[in-house]
């Protein structure tokens, strides 16, 4: 279908609905003192994602940490050598995905 400028007419999208969480949440080797640096891969349809971070595991205590549109993150001023476990949530327009499984890391 064109409009009256002869251009073709995008259809608007369709909610994609509720997003799976993200997967393959790890972290890559930094050598920057007190860093993580978190990758996970990218959900379809999410705008954002939600990173949250613990110092226990049991239970866990989630604190929201950083909000972004990528899919990684640098987590810094962290204690060195201390160990964090780290969740992902991704964001659309559905709503909120349920956070990944989480992940231990070790800031450098």
């Amino acid at each position: 279908m064109r409009d009256g400028a002869g251009f073709d007419v995008v259809e608007p999208g369709e909610p994609i609905g509720e997003l799976d969480p993200p997967q393959a949440l790890g972290n890559r080797l930094t050598t920057m003192k007190g860093r993580v640096a978190l990758d996970w891969e990218r959900v379809y349809g999410a705008k954002m994602y939600q990173v949250y971070m613990s110092t226990s595991n049991d239970p866990f205590k989630w604190e929201l940490v950083a909000v972004t549109t990528k899919s990684r993150l640098n987590v810094d001023s962290l204690q060195p050598g201390t160990f964090y476990w780290f969740s992902v949530s991704a964001v659309g327009t559905a709503g909120t995905s349920s956070k990944s499984d989480p992940a231990q890391a070790m800031a450098a």
